[in-house]
């Protein structure tokens, strides 16, 4: 308690009583002192001879615990120290991984200014391989520092692994190209279009293709990404690609706007003939046909609804614009 607390005092008191420092019980008092961050207490157990590569029950060190919570002080007093700079934890991997994975830039420079391994897998990916199944998980296990930056939507920390050396072709190629394709596509799927528009920008080529979606562009209309639509559009992506499930990328953006209404709009089959009309004619068309069906337009379901359908349409208007062949929706 006093280690988790911070009383340096108490600690100091007790290591001269004869305490042992790597007694354990789930966490040893290393672990706790430094999941809070608590520089002096750290230090207090390691001129007491502490063991600074102990794990803790979860298999955890005293180091994975300061960089998951970005307490950078505690960690580079350890790292100084002798404590293992590339040690696998569990669920996060490396405590590179770890502080990626929470966002602590900081905390993430200083693991890398000291040599930490940028591109280690998580060993939990090694000794168990991850499947299909593990993408609708909604925080990892991640096969790495760069992937669970992704995953978690850091910006600046992938921005940062890649400027050092972090190999997006290696996550690429870690992945098999299943029912949702390659990373960019699962990230669109997860719905990290600023993430993935950031790596389009710089350092993947936007040509990847694969999975149930088929092309990028292809899973950007269908899952409703307007932003990631319009990049990929600007920067040449072939908006009349065929392939995957659901067609060219105009048929894929009608496909999910199916969905979404499916599951946001009573009776959305019924109106189905008017929204190809409300497509066309935007927002307030869009309004109209819902307060027809008697819809509350106050309620937050249907604001996101409202929210959506503009994204739909957006799309739509972006791929006719750039020459989508409209023919492809005959008969939806």
């Amino acid at each position: 308690m006093a280690s988790e607390i911070g009383r340096e005092e108490v600690v100091r008191l007790l290591i001269e009583q004869g305490a042992e420092v790597n007694g354990e019980y789930n966490e040893s008092a290393l672990h706790l002192a430094s999941n809070k961050g608590h520089e002096k207490v750290v230090r207090l157990f390691i001129e007491a001879g502490v063991d600074l590569d102990a794990r803790c029950t979860w298999g955890n060190t005293a180091l994975y615990k300061a960089c998951s919570e970005g307490h950078s002080t505690v960690a580079r007093l350890l790292l100084e120290k002798g404590a293992a700079l590339n040690a696998q934890g569990t669920y996060h991997g490396t405590p590179l991984q770890a502080a990626a994975a929470k966002g602590h830039e900081t905390t993430v420079r200083l693991l890398l200014n000291m040599g930490a391994d940028i591109n280690a897998l998580n060993s939990y990916y090694i000794t168990r391989g991850l499947t299909e199944e593990d993408w609708h998980d909604s925080n990892g296990p991640y096969a790495n520092a760069l992937e669970a930056a992704i995953f978690e939507e850091r910006t600046n920390i992938v921005k940062l692994l890649l400027e050092n050396g972090a190999r997006i072709d290696y996550n690429m190629q870690l992945r098999p190209l299943g029912l949702y394709g390659s990373l960019l596509h699962r990230a669109l799927y997860k719905g990290k279009e600023n993430i993935v528009i950031t790596l389009l920008e710089k350092w993947v080529d936007m040509h990847s293709y694969g999975g149930k979606y088929g092309s990028l562009l292809q899973a950007a209309a269908y899952l409703g990404h307007y932003k990631a639509v319009r990049f990929l559009i600007k920067h040449g992506a072939d908006v009349n690609v065929q392939g995957g499930q659901y067609g060219p990328p105009l048929k894929a953006a009608w496909m999910g706007r199916h969905r979404m209404l499916a599951n946001d709009v009573p009776n959305s089959e019924a109106i189905s003939e008017e929204l190809h009309v409300a497509a066309s004619e935007g927002y307030t068309a869009l309004v109209q046909l819902l307060k027809r069906q008697n819809i509350n337009l106050e309620e937050e379901r249907n604001k996101e609804c409202i929210t959506k359908f503009v994204d739909f349409v957006w799309i739509h208007l972006a791929l006719v614009k750039n020459g989508a062949d409209v023919h492809v929706l005959d008969g939806l």
